[in-house]
């Protein structure tokens, strides 16, 4: 069986853990769509794909407070949004 570089799809997954308003500490994972929305809001010209890893946590970290869209029964966090709309 063969497969095309091509035709695969890289996925990036990231365990971030989070301390809510509530003051609660809780583990959600975030897929390549949800990461790609802390670039954007960083305005970051990368493409996840391109970016290097040590860059990508930098952002992240330095992202500050952020909205999410989580589904919180499967602990998965859908896409990062500004604070402040």
């Amino acid at each position: 069986m063969t497969t095309l570089a091509s035709a695969c799809v890289i996925k990036v997954v990231a365990q971030l853990v989070v301390k809510t308003a509530d003051k609660k500490i809780l583990k959600f994972t975030s897929f390549n769509d949800g990461i790609q929305s802390v670039l954007d809001l960083n305005n970051c010209q990368d493409s996840l794909n391109e970016i290097d890893i040590a860059d990508l946590r930098k952002k992240i970290f330095d992202s500050g407070v952020m909205k999410m869209i989580i589904d919180k029964a499967n602990q998965v966090i859908a896409q990062f949004l500004p604070e402040h709309d």
